[in-house]
């Protein structure tokens, strides 16, 4: 059930046809399906449309190489929340992508499934307090460092940036459940200050993150 008129996406299933999901991120496809039960994951085959269709998978500034294949954005953050968080839980995952859009407060209530809902909308709020929205939060962070030096973003921005995620761990990493993701985003800044050292002519180069 949903909160109200939501646009009907057909699923789209294993013995039928791939899904949205399942083309886009044949790999995040592959973890989600091994963790969670078939229908669980055709919902958030669902939400990963629904998500798509709504921005979630938009990177403004940032650079690949042509021909180089990567994840879509929306399937870094389920991998992030899975490989990194430990997160299995399929609501979790969901409401991931759910807020993982440029969707406004008001338009959420359209898209989100009924049960969802209110932790979708708490993603918005200051400052969170269950557990799976500060994994969330610390994913979102997580994935937007890791991107960081490949954006075209001016040096000064790339440091307020990462000012700006040193507030997202002082925000959400205060709880033992999220602690594996808050060693991941740390090490993640480290290596991005080196890079930014080293764009300013102070360090030798750091290197890729594994």
């Amino acid at each position: 059930m949903y909160a109200g008129k939501v646009p009907q996406f057909k699923r789209r299933w294993l013995g039928v046809s791939r899904s949205v999901f399942q083309s886009d991120c044949p790999g995040v496809f592959g973890i989600v399906s091994r963790i969670v039960a078939e229908t669980e994951c055709a919902a958030v085959a669902d939400a990963y449309e629904v998500a798509k269709s709504h921005g979630g998978n938009d990177e403004h500034g940032t650079n690949r190489e042509q021909g180089v294949s990567f994840n879509p954005r929306l399937g870094r953050i389920l991998s992030i929340l899975i490989q990194d968080g430990h997160v299995h839980d399929v609501n979790v995952l969901r409401c991931a992508l759910y807020a993982s859009t440029s969707l406004t407060e008001r338009d959420l209530h359209h898209v989100v499934p009924t049960e969802l809902l209110e932790m979708v909308l708490q993603l918005q709020a200051r400052p969170v307090v269950s557990d799976a929205a500060r994994a969330i939060q610390l994913a979102w962070a997580l994935d937007g460092v890791r991107h960081l030096h490949m954006t075209d973003l001016p040096l000064v921005e790339r440091m307020r940036l990462l000012k700006h995620y040193d507030e997202v761990l002082r925000l959400y990493g205060g709880s033992e459940s999220v602690e594996p993701l808050v060693i991941k985003l740390r090490h993640a800044m480290t290596l991005q200050r080196r890079r930014l050292a080293f764009d300013q002519g102070t360090e030798e180069s750091p290197g890729d993150e594994n």
